[in-house]
């Protein structure tokens, strides 16, 4: 049997022959991209240079075919793709592709092909987000620009909370470590951590927060000083909305925590767990310079 277009492209990912890729493009291939309509592009020198990229900077990346069908010139393919980035990062994808064939190549293509969401939000939570309120959530989500944090933010504030400058940075500012459940490595992360109840707690919505999903050992780097503990998240709405009312009431600014919020009421429970889990730093050690 005559394995099929999207076949041929999983062997030569599998081998990552970017040549026998580039070959089932057509010269004037249209990529049509429609959640990021930004994305998309023509021409097979740029499946070429995107691939390049991709096999550089996840060398052992693995594309499972989950199923395809064919019918006529039109071929559907779900795909899982999955492999570790050269800076550590697991990566990990799934989505559909609709390719037009024309010729033996592929002429059009639907790409929907997404990072797989690890984060903490369950379904009703994920809905309020999404769709808000039909009254009028009292938050909502507002983070700065992705590229802003994991491309600038994070890149400058590891290295100083590391080193000795770290010791002048606002008191909040942490640098969280924990494990990757799934690749065992090490996850720094410069995150924001608040006093509550005796207990400092972060708040996020990032996918890192389920490594400690029932508890996992952690250490952190405040001010120039390293503690160890146990970080545990918490999805409890009735946890989390007293969590973030309590920071709030202090004066903490909304926009440190990603979120806008309606002056005119407090958010409910629901709300703040629609847009935030908590990470709860238990048990820590005392303070030290060392580490």
């Amino acid at each position: 049997m005559t394995a099929s277009t999207a076949q041929c492209i999983q062997e030569a990912i599998a081998a990552h022959d970017l040549d026998a890729l580039v070959r089932q493009f057509s010269p004037n291939y249209r990529n049509e991209t429609p959640i990021h309509p930004a994305r998309s592009f023509t021409g097979a020198e740029q499946v070429r240079a995107n691939w390049a990229e991709i096999f550089r900077a996840v060398p052992d990346l693995r594309a499972d075919l989950v199923r395809h069908a064919v019918d006529g010139t039109t071929e559907w393919a779900e795909w899982a793709w999955q492999g570790t980035r050269v800076d550590g990062q697991p990566l990990q994808m799934a989505g559909v592709t609709i390719l037009g064939l024309s010729g033996g190549r592929v002429d059009w293509a639907r790409f929907y092909v997404e990072p797989v969401d690890h984060g903490s939000q369950e379904v009703a939570a994920a809905l309020t987000q999404t769709v808000g309120s039909r009254s009028g959530a009292a938050v909502r989500s507002a983070p700065p620009p992705r590229w802003l944090v994991r491309g600038v933010l994070n890149r400058i504030l590891r290295p100083v909370l590391r080193s000795p400058l770290g010791r002048v940075l606002p008191g909040p500012l942490v640098l969280l470590r924990c494990t990757g459940r799934r690749t065992g490595r090490r996850i720094d992360v410069p995150v924001l951590a608040y006093d509550v109840d005796g207990v400092l707690t972060v708040f996020s919505p990032a996918a890192w927060t389920a490594n400690l999903r029932g508890g996992a050992p952690v250490s952190l780097r405040q001010r120039g000083r390293s503690r160890s503990g146990r970080g545990v998240l918490v999805t409890d709405p009735a946890v989390v909305g007293t969590a973030l009312r309590t920071v709030l009431a202090r004066g903490v600014s909304p926009r440190a925590l990603g979120l806008w919020v309606d002056g005119s009421r407090p958010p409910t429970d629901a709300e703040a767990a629609g847009v935030r889990s908590v990470v709860q730093l238990q048990n820590l050690s005392a303070p030290s310079r060392h580490g």
